[in-house]
């Protein structure tokens, strides 16, 4: 867990010496461009459908566990994305846990990046909490993708 820490906050370190800093809120310029988005498709009849993506579950816990800007960051940008999300009457999901959706790191690319089996897991969890989607997907041909495919195969 220690080397977790430190690669962590090596990143971090890293992220604000490349000018990709973070502060307690959304960057409010992003957030009125996103709200413009959102009411740009609210107004086109579009429905949008966000989530936050997993990570290796050693380096997200471990982000959790600090108590860094970096972790401030992360839970106010939920909410603040969530209340947004809210207010076009969209939805916005939490999977960034890897053991939420039913997968592992074994199925990562990296410890920041799903494989396509990750991002199917996160379908099928969408499509759980929003009916809706099965409309455009049918959940039971991605479930047999899941069942023969290894953990990073290309589907």
């Amino acid at each position: 867990k220690a080397a977790i820490e430190e690669q962590v906050l090596l990143g971090l370190a890293t992220m604000s010496s490349n000018n990709h800093g973070f502060g307690a809120k959304l960057v409010p310029q992003r957030r009125v461009e996103f709200s413009k988005f959102l009411a740009l498709a609210k107004q086109r009849g579009l429905t949008v459908i966000g989530f936050v993506p997993p990570i290796a579950q050693e380096e997200r816990d471990a982000i959790f566990s600090m108590h860094t800007e970096y972790t401030e960051t992360l839970r106010s940008a939920y909410g603040e994305l969530s209340s947004l999300f809210e207010e076009y009457e969209y939805s916005l999901h939490d999977v960034s846990s890897l053991e939420g959706i039913g997968s592992s790191n074994a199925e990562l690319i990296d410890d920041g990046h799903g494989s396509e089996k990750v991002y199917v897991r996160i379908l099928l969890e969408l499509l759980r909490k929003e009916p809706s989607l099965t409309t455009y997907v049918v959940p039971r041909s991605l479930e047999s993708l899941l069942k023969s495919a290894s953990d990073v195969e290309v589907l």
